[in-house]
């Protein structure tokens, strides 16, 4: 992989994240929701977070294709649980005195904890996929090529396909919301990387397929009722192949030199955006519900305002989890946590 693919890969974090505030800004803030089925304000969100709703597939495909060649070092999961950890308790905090009685001493106590409740549920998925990294990456290195292969479509078949139209109850897949799910798309996003599958097409065909994908998911809806949502879920196989046809578009991105220093700048702030914007004090008093406005929009306004709102949401998340890296920096709390993780990086190599 060379150092432009990297780059590519960078901007790739960045997309999904503010995918993630697309989605966001339709579920949470209600722009899709308030909107009156089959109105062209409805088709228009509803496109809008159709197309945004592969992003947290995205993420984990990223996590695997970035890990699927590089040492498990244990230590680097310190300065992820101290970045949420912050988040989770400054925000309580706020909370506590902003709104008296909103939360109680017991909830700042459990911010330290992240990974021990939902708040951010999809930390906690990462957070037991971590320690599964090195044994699928063992794995997927033992395998050849073809057996690689045969994985993928054991993956997509009984991971994607059957739970999507013939869901199976032995399969806990919590609708993608879960660990499973995020080990499967690591595992693809690993062979993705290791078998270079991104050659096997032009960067345009893969943007091709991912519109492709949305139109599946649009004309599904069309024909089977504005409501049926059947393709709309993290496991789909249309939301799986927007997810892989991105990444895999983003590969053969070629980053120019004046652009790398902003596609590693936004791809080191991209959690923290999700970490702010989620947080529950941030969720219940700024994000909840403030979107509705955009169903009573002309039909012309609803996607530029939808795309600004999220702009400007993404963009005052990003400012924070820069300051914040400025001040852990500063306090030299990035440097005590070096040393935690050095330690055990050589704990774990002595095993």
């Amino acid at each position: 992989m060379n150092d432009k693919r990297l780059y590519g890969i960078d901007l790739f974090k960045a997309l999904a994240m503010f995918l993630v505030v697309v989605l966001h800004v339709n579920t949470l803030g209600t722009a899709f929701d308030s909107s009156v089925p089959g109105s062209a304000q409805w088709w228009l969100t509803d496109g809008m977070m159709t197309a945004a709703y592969c992003c947290v597939d995205c993420f984990a495909l990223a996590t695997g294709f970035l890990m699927a060649e590089r040492a498990f070092r244990p230590g680097r999961i310190v300065s992820l649980w101290l970045q949420v950890a912050f988040y989770a308790v400054v925000t309580t905090v706020v909370w506590y005195f902003a709104v008296p009685g909103a939360v109680g001493i017991k909830d700042i106590v459990s911010a330290f904890f992240p990974v021990l409740t939902s708040k951010y549920w999809y930390f906690s998925a990462y957070f037991v996929l971590f320690f599964f990294m090195p044994f699928i990456n063992a794995m997927l290195h033992a395998l050849d090529k073809r057996s690689r292969g045969a994985l993928l479509a054991a993956v997509f078949v009984f991971l994607s396909l059957l739970p999507t139209f013939r869901p199976l109850g032995v399969i806990p897949l919590s609708a993608g919301y879960c660990f499973f799910w995020l080990a499967a798309l690591y595992i693809i996003g690993a062979c993705i990387k290791l078998d270079r599958l991104y050659e096997r097409a032009s960067g345009k065909t893969f943007v091709l397929l991912y519109f492709a994908s949305i139109a599946v998911m649009l004309l599904w809806q069309l024909v089977f009722g504005a409501e049926s949502e059947t393709l709309i879920s993290y496991v789909s196989p249309t939301v799986l192949l927007c997810s892989v046809a991105l990444l895999c578009a983003f590969c053969r991105l070629q980053v120019g030199e004046s652009f790398k220093g902003a596609a590693k700048f936004l791809s080191s702030t991209s959690f923290g955006v999700y970490l702010i914007h989620i947080s529950p004090f941030i969720l219940a008093n700024y994000i909840a519900d403030s979107f509705a406005f955009i169903a009573g929009l002309n039909a012309a306004l609803v996607i530029p305002c939808e795309l600004g709102c999220a702009a400007a949401i993404y963009a005052v998340c990003t400012l924070i989890e820069f300051l914040r890296q400025k001040l852990f920096a500063l306090c030299g709390i990035d440097r005590l946590a070096d040393i935690v993780s050095g330690r055990l990086d050589r704990a774990a190599a002595r095993q």
